[in-house]
């Protein structure tokens, strides 16, 4: 049959044909244009000294469970803007300066970047300000661009018997209730963090693996991923317009509490069975020190809280501590950006724990 007449007798479906056509190669030319545009972030010289240096930092481990971590014996100086620090990790990976032996005793800082100590140096994070005070030996086990899935895997892998550690202090941030049904990877070959796997407890049934594998697939599209953060972005406008609060509890899917509970208790466990302590300490947002939060529209953290409650885990709240002190001494730079607190919030936060801490496990500080 020719196909000029099979056309027009069947219009409609030719229209519908030629529509498909036309979507399919325009999505495939807005994957190139964001896949070019991605690539030239990393490449061009405004970003790339920075990026060189996170291949310096930051080790490609996708044989580990941990998926990545920290390269031994790391001294590079870090420049973003105006701010410059230095970087260091002794020869496990661990900021820290020096390596340690046979430990009296220890308390281990876990978490993200935040303890890692994103720009302050190493002698200024929360864990240095609290040994100092307290004269235990304080290890950060900070990862940046980890979540508490990948925090877990790398204190089971990097613990030795010889810390003696009586106390897990896991640093929570707000990323984390978002991003804890996944693992990322580091790529040594544009120096950036970008999707490993979904995590799987078999709830998705038979056909886990295919559905998995499609949702990996929508995920990797630059294009979809683009929509996503357009759409998302959208929402967050209107509900600053209509004078709502950030990181509201409505935000926090079912998925990603699941996933927390699940590692908050395999933490636990980790440290029942090494006979450590264990306890939380969640880390506010900048944006959310001046929002007002009520019993409608509750913090993203509340979510936690209810868990670590549920799960019989202490923690500490820092809201109410960052928030009198950025509203006493707006003159302070507390936070380097709306994630990381600066200098002086880890020295608030290294006091303020070296203060609480001896009181709930009064036996971990005789």
């Amino acid at each position: 049959m020719d196909k000029t007449n099979w056309f027009e007798n069947h219009r409609l479906a030719g229209r519908f044909i030629l529509l498909g056509i036309i979507c399919i190669v325009s999505f495939g030319m807005m994957e190139l244009f964001l896949w070019g545009a991605e690539y030239y972030h990393y490449v061009k010289p405004a970003n790339r000294a920075l990026f060189d240096v996170y291949r310096q930092i930051y080790s490609d481990e996708r044989d580990t469970e941990y998926i990545f971590g920290h390269k031994p014996n790391v001294n590079v100086l870090l420049v973003n803007g105006d701010n410059k620090y230095t970087f260091i990790t002794n020869s496990e990976g661990l900021r820290e300066k020096k390596d340690y032996g046979k430990l009296n005793k220890s308390v281990i800082f876990l978490g993200d970047s935040i303890v890692e100590g994103v720009s302050v140096e190493n002698d200024e994070t929360m864990d240095e300000v609290f040994e100092d005070k307290t004269g235990i030996t304080a290890l950060n086990f900070g990862v940046g661009s980890s979540n508490t899935v990948q925090e877990y895997f790398w204190l089971k892998n990097k613990y030795k018997d010889e810390y003696n550690t009586k106390l897990i202090i896991l640093g929570f941030c707000l990323n984390d209730l978002f991003q804890n049904t996944y693992l990322r990877q580091f790529g040594s070959e544009r120096s950036n963090w970008a999707l490993y796997k979904y995590l799987d407890d078999g709830s998705m049934g038979k056909n886990t693996n295919g559905k998995l594998k499609t949702k990996q697939f929508l995920r990797r599209s630059k294009t979809l991923s683009f929509l996503y953060r357009a759409y998302t972005e959208l929402l967050r406008k209107k509900s600053d317009l209509a004078g709502l609060p950030p990181y509201r509890y409505s935000e926090v899917s079912a998925e990603n509490k699941k996933y927390t509970a699940l590692y908050i208790k395999k933490l636990k466990e980790f440290a029942e069975k090494i006979g450590s302590e264990f306890v939380v300490v969640i880390f506010p947002r900048e944006k959310q020190l001046t929002a007002e939060y009520n019993d409608t529209y509750r913090r993203a953290q509340d979510v936690l809280i209810e868990i670590l409650e549920e799960t019989g885990v202490e923690y500490i709240d820092l809201y109410p501590l960052m928030r009198e002190n950025y509203i006493a001494r707006p003159d302070i730079k507390w936070y380097h950006d709306d994630t990381h607190p600066y200098k002086k919030g880890h020295q608030l936060i290294g006091l303020h724990l070296a203060e609480k801490l001896p009181e709930k496990f009064p036996e971990v500080f005789k």
